[in-house]
């Protein structure tokens, strides 16, 4: 397993294109732009848009979460 960790938003995504991890692990609130976004990219992205992504969150209640991500993922618990 490696670790890898990319800022700002630009360089990660053309990073995940470049590298294409097995899996993309991000978080709902980060510097400068929110992890909804940042999925949304990397799905519109050919290179990306296969990709896994496990998105992490403490938002509550969980409702207002899945509402937000509703169209973003295939699913949300």
């Amino acid at each position: 397993c490696q670790q890898l960790h990319h800022a700002p938003l630009p360089s990660a995504v053309e990073a995940a294109g470049r590298l294409r991890p097995d899996v993309i692990v991000t978080e709902r609130h980060l510097p400068g732009i929110d992890g909804v976004t940042l999925c949304d990219l990397l799905r519109r992205d050919l290179a990306t848009s296969t990709i896994p992504i496990v998105f992490v969150t403490g938002d509550y209640p969980a409702e207002a979460l899945q509402a937000t991500m509703r169209g973003h993922f295939e699913a949300a618990a």
